[in-house]
């Protein structure tokens, strides 16, 4: 027996009951279960063992000394059970669908909200293999961008599934939606990047509406009534009295990143199964099975039909539940429950599925009337969730890398120079809890920004962290962010996120094995101008874009590691990499780079100026020609953009539209090196508001780690050229990420 064994509990021992018997491979104990169904209470010792204590009322649990519980009861009593234990400060691992109205998901947020109590969903099919390789792929660029998902779910096993119990009827399940649609609506958010905020549906109740024998079958379990034998579907009998859901739904979604999806379920298929189709700016992928022995083809190149695809990538699964899955939620809740893990799956992902669920029916019962997604409701003291944040009294002070469980959010960051200037003020702008380590410049950035407290150790500053915002060198990233994988910590690393595309890629892959978030700090994105033009060029104002033009000139940096090209990567990496992910953000996926560089000697009193120009062929045959400069210190920093499309052209110059400038003097960090800002709000105090949200699951940051990877991707493939005097395809730059 492990010294730091878990002591669960089980509420609900029904159909999903097996669930908490992998508790046991993850160190953990099931030590008491409550169901008021004599039935199910024998059944609890059954699969638990004799040792458990099994009692009728859950609420006998709530000071049972329990390091967590499963949540396993029928949806709509989930409400009821999860926002007590929540409240009592035990963690909830909490069945999907999260609830059957949004009343009572915004109830359980509010409860999470208020005690800091982990809440862990149980959307197990983010643990699947084949929804897993199909998120891998997509976060290495294998189509591109996305912009569709579609997903069949042939549900055929329907019928002994859902008609002939509770799920049946209306009153208690609202839809199927919910039931069985809550698992793909949020793997269609999870591989879209975004939530549904646009809803319309249509279906019909077109089989099992027509079968008249109905019976009651409450004195039994779906393993007394499944069986292959029961085909065609009108030919089953002893459906639940009450059949008023849909046994056919279609949903049209809109993402609140403009990504377009649908939804198709049909319980009265012949098969069981689901098919994925995600189509992006540069190819699609589609699965083939879902289990053990299916596949996800990739087709990247224009052709007629292929039914093989150019990239067959099989997948292996685990024979037990969901194909293995099951047992690695459990897992992930079991290291949730000790601070290693932070859960793939927030409270606002689960409440996101059921809302889209949710308002799908609505639409389908209105007429197909298309139905906007609400806001939570988080009571009268208008709450927001701090996230899904791991509570145990015992473990708070601790357990290293867990989140906070309070609104102040606890930030290591590492680095004391220029960069970390602003960060600091923005941090201390959001009420964080700042503890900087440096290599000895950490005191007298705390001093000049009057906060935070300087640690001597980066485990000092690690420790508590609920997130790691790297400020350092380009070069030494790849070993900071490692620490904080390893930590199981979020990581925001300021820009490029290496210096080699290779490097960037293996720390988006240690991001993705680790489950934490990897967040790129690109605050170009977040410039207000850049922002409302990205916005104003996504919603057609210039048309299709076809040429895009971009400078940058600020003082060239005096550390001697910025000359380096070994350790900063060069103009390109370090300065351009902010337009060229840019011009990439607005016109598309990038295909080729071709670049050209020049430069004046360095002066024993003065450093040379020097300048390059890189000329970017988009996918769609956009071109983009971004050009940046490391002028004489004390130049003041300019950018401009243009962008001409079909039907309209937009442009901007910092030098007429001036914020706050920051130039002349003598060059230093943080002066002639960096943009001026806004009156208003520095984007770099909206870039990390935003991105804490991403860590906190509350929004989907715009910026994602695999925007970083295609950044140093691009400027690596700008270097090579530089190098070679010829265009080079990007596809050459570590082809297994395109």
């Amino acid at each position: 027996m492990r010294a730091d064994e878990l002591r669960l509990g089980v509420v609900g021992v029904g159909a999903r009951a097996q669930l908490a018997t992998y508790a046991p491979a993850a160190g953990a104990r099931i030590v008491a279960a409550a169901d008021p169904a004599e039935r199910a209470r024998e059944q609890a010792h059954e699969l638990y063992g004799d040792g458990v204590a099994v009692v009728a009322d859950h609420r006998e649990l709530l000071d049972a000394g329990l390091d967590g519980v499963f949540v396993l009861t029928p949806d709509d009593a989930h409400a009821s059970v999860a926002v007590p234990f929540l409240e009592a400060g035990v963690p909830v691992y909490l069945e999907k669908p999260m609830a059957t109205t949004l009343n009572d998901c915004d109830a359980i947020l509010a409860a999470q909200a208020r005690s800091g109590t982990l809440l862990v969903p149980g959307h197990n099919m983010r643990h699947m293999p084949i929804v897993t390789e199909m998120k891998r792929l997509i976060d290495d660029g294998a189509i591109g961008t996305v912009k569709t998902v579609w997903c069949r779910h042939f549900v055929g096993h329907g019928g002994d599934y859902y008609f002939k119990d509770w799920h049946a009827d209306a009153s208690r399940a609202t839809g199927l939606l919910l039931q069985k649609g809550a698992h793909d609506i949020d793997v269609i958010h999870w591989l879209g990047g975004g939530h549904t905020d646009l809803v319309t549906g249509m279906g019909a109740l077109q089989v099992y509406g027509d079968i008249t024998d109905r019976r009651d079958n409450s004195d039994r379990r779906m393993r007394d009534w499944f069986s292959y034998d029961n085909w065609p579907p009108t030919s089953q009998r002893d459906l639940n009295p009450v059949v008023d859901v849909e046994d056919t739904s279609m949903l049209q979604m809109h993402l609140g990143n403009g990504v377009l999806a649908s939804y198709t379920q049909c319980h009265f298929t012949p098969d069981y199964w689901r098919n994925y189709t995600v189509i992006g700016t540069a190819g699609r992928l589609e699965n083939f099975g879902d289990l053990d022995g299916g596949e996800i083809r990739v087709w990247n190149r224009r052709t007629d039909y292929d039914g093989a695809g150019h990239l067959t990538v099989p997948v292996s699964a685990g024979i037990d539940g969901h194909g293995g899955a099951d047992a690695l939620i459990v897992a992930e809740f079991c290291a949730a429950l000790r601070g290693e893990a932070t859960p793939r799956t927030s409270a606002l992902d689960a409440r996101a599925a059921v809302a889209t669920g949710v308002c799908g029916t609505e639409s389908i019962r209105s007429g197909s009337v298309p139905v906007r997604i609400p806001e939570p409701r988080l009571g009268a003291d208008d709450l927001t969730p701090t996230g899904d944040t791991p509570h145990r009294p015992d473990l708070d002070q601790e357990a290293s890398g867990s989140v906070s469980t309070d609104d102040v959010p606890r930030v290591a960051l590492i680095g004391a120079g220029g960069i970390a200037s602003v960060h600091i003020d923005a941090w201390l702008a959001l009420g964080a809890d700042v503890r900087v380590y440096s290599h000895g410049d950490a005191e007298n950035l705390v001093s000049a920004h009057g906060g935070g407290t300087p640690v001597t150790t980066r485990e000092e500053a690690f420790d508590g962290a609920d997130l790691v915002d790297i400020t350092t060198p380009t070069y030494t990233h790849g070993e900071v962010a490692g620490a904080a994988f390893a930590a199981g910590l979020d990581v925001i690393c300021e820009k490029p996120l290496a210096v080699t595309a290779a490097e960037a890629a293996e720390l988006v892959d240690q991001a993705a094995t680790a489950a934490v978030g990897f967040y790129p700090a690109h605050v170009v994105r977040f410039f207000p101008a850049y922002a409302a033009m990205r916005d104003h060029v996504a919603a057609g104002g210039v048309g299709d874009v076809a040429v895009q033009r971009f400078t940058r000139i600020g003082s060239r940096p005096v550390k001697p590691w910025f000359a380096d090209p070994h350790l900063s990567g060069g103009i390109v990496m370090d300065q351009m990499i902010h337009d060229l992910d840019f011009a990439r953000w607005t016109a598309g996926e990038v295909v080729r780079v071709f670049a050209r560089q020049a430069s004046t000697p360095d002066q024993a009193d003065r450093l040379g100026v020097i300048s390059a120009q890189v000329a970017l062929t988009h996918a769609s045959g956009a071109l983009s020609y971004v050009t940046g400069t490391w002028a004489a210190p004390g130049t003041a920093f300019r950018t401009t953009f243009e962008v001409a499309g079909s039907d309209g052209f937009v442009r901007h110059d910092s030098a007429e539209h001036a914020p706050l400038r920051l130039d002349g003097g003598a060059a230093g960090e943080g002066r002639g090196l960096l943009p001026g800002t806004s009156f208003d709000e520095s984007p770099y105090l909206t870039q990390l508001r935003e991105l804490l949200a991403a860590v906190r699951g509350e929004q989907t940051s715009r910026v994602s780690a695999r925007d970083g990877l295609e950044a140093v991707r691009i400027a690596e493939a700008a270097n090579v050229s530089l190098g070679t005097g010829d265009a080079v395809e990007l596809a050459t730059i570590l082809e297994h990420a395109s």
